[in-house]
């Protein structure tokens, strides 16, 4: 089903596991994400990874990598946490920038793999707060 709606695909969103054991992938980190990306034709690629690999979570953007940040949580639930990978991606690439993507996209699955259940509570002004790099910071 998915060499039908390939073609479609603006962005492909995957767990390496799930590309190795799934798909048959035989590659991992940025050969992997160059392998999806010939076999399916999609411009962009975005991969998360085991915590211990190196590169970590990445994103193929038109033939050029986009690493992200790693984020120290401690997780108290995995469910979601994918999901709010995507909604981070999205977000960025709305704004037409691939590196904001990756690393809102790896803060935002950090959120959620920090929050209890299958929701990620960022608000507006947890994103701006991102997007001026004060998150953590003191506010008064």
């Amino acid at each position: 089903m998915l060499e039908a709606i390939a073609p479609h695909l603006y962005m492909l969103v995957l767990a390496e596991r799930d590309a190795q054991s799934v798909l048959g992938f035989t590659e991992a980190g940025e050969n992997l994400a160059t392998a999806i990306s010939a076999r399916y034709g999609v411009p962009l690629v975005a991969l998360s990874r085991s915590p211990d690999a190196e590169p970590g979570t990445l994103l193929l953007a038109r033939g050029e990598f986009r690493y992200a940040p790693r984020f120290a949580v401690d997780v108290v639930d995995r469910i979601g946490a994918g999901d709010s990978l995507v909604a981070g991606l999205i977000h960025g690439l709305l704004d037409g920038d691939p590196n904001l993507a990756i690393r809102f996209g790896a803060f935002a699955a950090a959120i959620g793999l920090a929050t209890p259940g299958d929701i990620n509570y960022l608000g507006p002004e947890d994103v701006a707060r991102f997007r001026a790099n004060t998150i953590g910071g003191l506010e008064r």
